[in-house]
């Protein structure tokens, strides 16, 4: 069985892609768009999104992007579970967990995260 915490750090359930995936970001409620910014790496549970605009740990927001190869578009409901300030003067880099996911979207994700895992992948 694999630990669930390693000296005090929770490890994640899902292996992340890093990448540079252009993605629009939706208000949560109102589904009205709110800026653009980039997903710097996915997982299947979720993502990292930098941006320029101010959110909030706990917002729901609704992040679109494409994948790559014709993979479909990805439109994936989600909340900011954390903030980190990003080397980027002004942009922030937002943790996405994604809330709800459809059977549909999770394997494509998967399938995105496992056949590109050796390296990044640019859109």
């Amino acid at each position: 069985m694999c630990p669930n915490n390693l000296e005090g750090k929770r490890l994640r359930r899902h292996r992340r892609l890093d990448s540079f995936i252009l993605a629009q970001i939706n208000a949560g409620e109102t589904g009205e768009a709110i800026t653009d910014g980039t997903v710097s790496n996915i997982s299947e549970s979720g993502c990292l999104l930098m941006t320029a605009v101010t959110l909030t740990i706990g917002q729901e927001i609704t992040v679109l992007f494409d994948l790559p190869e014709d993979g479909g578009r990805i439109e994936a409901k989600g909340v900011v579970r954390n903030i980190r300030k990003s080397q980027y003067e002004d942009v922030h880099n937002y943790g996405i967990e994604f809330l709800n996911i459809e059977p549909d979207m999770s394997k494509k994700l998967r399938f995105l995260v496992q056949t590109n895992s050796d390296f990044p992948i640019e859109l």
